[in-house]
């Protein structure tokens, strides 16, 4: 059965959902919520129809790309013209004032796909086999480059592009890098991360910031929220050599791919810059939005160091004094504006994934799951009851239907088993009391709950991770604490009477077991402790850890009446030595004032 066919949605209406325009376009769309809601809620769901993808994926991204090569042949001309030229040169300005001189960050091994290691590879596995790219081969011969690398030799290759799944009509295009281009990406993206934090951007808190932006924005009316089509396909490389510093530009040119290799074995030359997929776009492309917004505010009079001006990625955030601007010099340059996404005026702001009406939060649920495996159809009803709570079920009844339906679904192809309800805080179903869990007291007199964890298929070991190896690769990864986690498993000695431990357990492999690189994610029932508390331990009273812990598996020792006596006098102690100190303290102050008599001005 397909998700549509479950919420009694025809193929047409789940896929064309309720529209944002429309929606906007009533009297009172809070009154018309309910109904918003449910006909989006599998607009993005890839599994309605049910068909294959990758053609209408490949199809868009190569309509982008003729986007962009038409601006990169055409830069040129933008650079005669005196009104665009001003703006460019202020542009670069900007972009310089917050890229600053070039430097390598510091590069981390990430878990993503390359072209020779599936996602989830350890380091060990991944540059055993290392490739890297012709313009980056010839960089590396020619520049020293100050980072350590954790390979013995590569080969040269080529990127890869591949479609991962996004709706039922289109997917998201993804270039999986050569794992050496990947590496020194990696470490120009942390350094341009750093140059961001400079400027007010640190990418830990700017989903909550926009988002908060936007709904002030809602009620006050007085910022822009723009979203941009095709936001890294078109940050061009002509646009990209007029912009960044000559010393930044040469090692982001050199470590991004030249050309992928498409599905159906069709290679194809990028005039992008950097595809999804490759370890510094999105900082890159953040840095440029800025610099284009800082662009328009030093021309409208505005400084560029004020809070309202915010970009993560293609979501921009401006005073909407500067729309017209902003939006003129991004249509010049071959920007594009979705503006079904981007709101300059009136009660709607968008951005980040938070959709406000009048300070009203009206996101709707996307549920993209399959309806044929429980834990999918748990994760689905959770999300259902999250926006009940959010809005109320009273004033949601088509949705507070939905919720029911995939719960009775549940109920009906796979049995009661297999509804496993609990807190909110646990992979279980949410929306039943307390008194509906089924909970079960074990001898320690523990509380436990059953709920899902998802746990990989297949698993391997550090004999078979690195059999084929060169044994001097091996050492030096395993030196350089790339091995860590891999190590020989310690196996208890046995006990053969009272008191008298005899040889090791005999085992047939005395390696610990790992999750293999590539597997699939399965979900299973388990088993887990029930706390209601993120921690029971009193901040204002740490020692109360003692109460605490024999509810856990920590050992015993940890909190026998020895240790925590021991704890109490050391704390007793402390207090004492802190008091003498500030005693102390006080003594050399008043003596110091006693020192100074009285002071006599001459005038």
């Amino acid at each position: 059965m397909k998700p549509n066919e479950l919420l009694g949605l025809s193929d047409q209406l789940a896929l064309s959902g309720y529209s944002l325009s429309r929606f906007l376009a009533l009297d009172d769309p809070l009154k018309h919520k309910d109904v918003y809601f449910f006909l989006n809620c599998l607009k993005k769901n890839p599994h309605v129809l049910g068909v294959d993808t990758t053609d209408a994926t490949v199809k868009e991204f190569l309509d982008s790309e003729l986007h962009a090569e038409r601006y990169n042949l055409l830069f040129e001309q933008l650079l005669d013209h005196p009104t665009m030229r001003s703006y460019l040169e202020t542009w670069r300005d900007m972009v310089h004032l917050i890229m600053g001189k070039f430097s390598w960050g510091k590069p981390h091994i990430t878990s993503g796909a390359t072209t020779t290691s599936v996602r989830g590879s350890r380091p060990i596995e991944r540059f055993a086999d290392a490739q890297c790219t012709a313009g980056l081969d010839s960089f590396l011969k020619l520049n020293e480059v100050p980072i350590s690398v954790p390979w013995d030799s590569y080969g040269i290759g080529i990127g890869m592009g591949v479609c991962v799944p996004k709706t039922a009509l289109v997917g998201r295009f993804i270039g999986k890098p050569c794992n050496v281009n990947a590496y020194y990406q990696t470490s120009l993206g942390k350094s341009l991360n750093m140059r961001l934090r400079r400027r007010g951007i640190d990418f830990t808190y700017a989903q909550d910031i926009h988002r908060r932006l936007a709904r002030h924005a809602s009620i006050r009316n007085h910022l822009t929220t723009d979203d941009q089509k095709w936001a890294s396909s078109l940050i061009y490389r002509s646009l990209v050599k007029y912009l960044v510093p000559d010393d930044w530009f040469k090692p982001l040119d050199a470590c991004r791919d030249y050309e992928l290799s498409l599905p159906g074995g069709l290679r194809k030359t990028l005039n992008q810059f950097a595809t999804m997929g490759n370890g510094f776009c999105f900082e890159l492309e953040t840095i440029i939005f800025l610099g284009l917004l800082y662009t328009a505010a030093s021309f409208e009079g505005i400084s560029i160091s004020d809070h309202n001006i915010k970009v993560f990625g293609d979501d921009l955030i401006y005073p909407s004094k500067l729309t017209e601007r902003v939006r003129a010099i991004g249509r010049n340059v071959g920007f594009i504006t979705n503006v079904d996404k981007s709101f300059s005026d009136g009660p709607f702001r968008e951005s980040c994934g938070g959709d406000y009406f009048n300070g009203h939060l009206v996101r709707p649920v996307y549920l993209d799951r399959t309806v044929t495996c429980p834990f999918d159809l748990t994760i689905m009803a959770n999300q259902v009851w999250a926006l009940l709570l959010e809005h109320g079920a009273e004033e949601l009844p088509i949705m507070y239907s939905v919720w029911f339906k995939l719960v009775s679904a549940i109920y009906r192809f796979h049995g009661s088993s297999k509804a496993l309800w609990g807190p909110s805080h646990l992979q279980c179903l949410h929306g039943m009391p307390e008194s509906g869990w089924i909970t079960q007291c074990s001898k320690w007199n523990k509380v436990t709950i059953r709920v899902w964890e998802t746990r990989p298929l297949e698993f391997t070991h550090f004999k078979h991770i690195v059999k084929g190896l060169s044994p001097e690769y091996t050492m030096r990864m395993v030196c350089a604490g790339y091995g860590r986690g891999l190590g020989s498993l310690m196996v208890p000695e046995q006990k053969l009477g009272k008191r008298v431990f005899g040889p090791p357990k005999p085992r047939t492999c005395r390696y610990p077991l790992v999750p293999k690189a590539g597997s699939d994610l399965v979900p299973k029932i388990v088993e887990t402790q029930l706390f209601f508390e993120p921690s029971l331990v009193d901040p204002m009273d740490p020692l109360s850890v003692f109460s605490v812990l024999p509810l856990t598996r920590a050992p015993q020792r940890l909190y026998a009446p020895s240790y925590s006596e021991a704890c109490k006098r050391d704390k007793v102690e402390l207090y004492v030595r802190l008091a003498d100190q500030l005693r102390l303290a006080v003594e050399r102050k008043r003596a110091c004032l006693e020192s100074l008599g009285s002071l006599v001005i001459d005038v």
